[in-house]
């Protein structure tokens, strides 16, 4: 019988932010391996008050426990330095490939009928013939289905900066 591990929530020392015109360069030490894909992603004061502190956004280097991170944001505070943060990433391995992948064809379409429901790659949402503000969303044959929402800011506005 094998051994179990217990999970070890991934917690990120924050040794250097610098501000730049469009939001920061953080680097850091995470105290676990955190599993890909690694951005984006957000930090937290405490495991237990799960409000957003800091959103990251790319990976600018990764060795080993090191992680030197960019973000976009302009509207929260900065980390500070010296404080460790809890952190959790925000999209699934699938949802960043069907975001990076410029040669997927993209065409909104009305759910069909003869399928109970999907779910969005990104925001989960369910999407459904039935439900009236998701009944219409972009459907690629290769990653499946998008709210017009979560196409409009990750694949036409590139919000991530991902399909640059």
């Amino acid at each position: 019988m094998s051994e179990r591990t217990e999970y070890t929530e991934p917690r990120i020392l924050i040794t250097s932010v610098e501000p730049t015109i469009t939001g920061a360069i953080v680097e850091g030490i995470a105290n676990a391996n955190i599993g890909e894909p690694i951005c984006p992603g957000i930090l937290f004061k405490t495991n237990d008050d799960l409000s957003w502190t800091y959103e990251l956004h790319r990976v600018l280097e990764k060795n080993e426990s090191r992680l030197k991170l960019e973000s976009f944001a302009l509207t929260t505070s900065l980390p500070v330095v010296g404080t460790t943060y809890f952190y959790r990433g925000l999209l699934t391995k699938s949802a960043i490939e069907a975001i990076t992948d410029k040669t997927s064809q993209w065409t909104l379409v009305t759910h069909p009928n003869d399928e109970e429901h999907a779910h969005c790659l990104i925001s989960f949402e369910e999407i459904s013939a039935d439900h009236s503000e998701n009944s219409k969303a972009y459907f690629s044959e290769k990653h499946g289905w998008l709210t017009k929402e979560s196409y409009e800011k990750y694949i036409a506005a590139d919000i991530l900066k991902l399909r640059s």
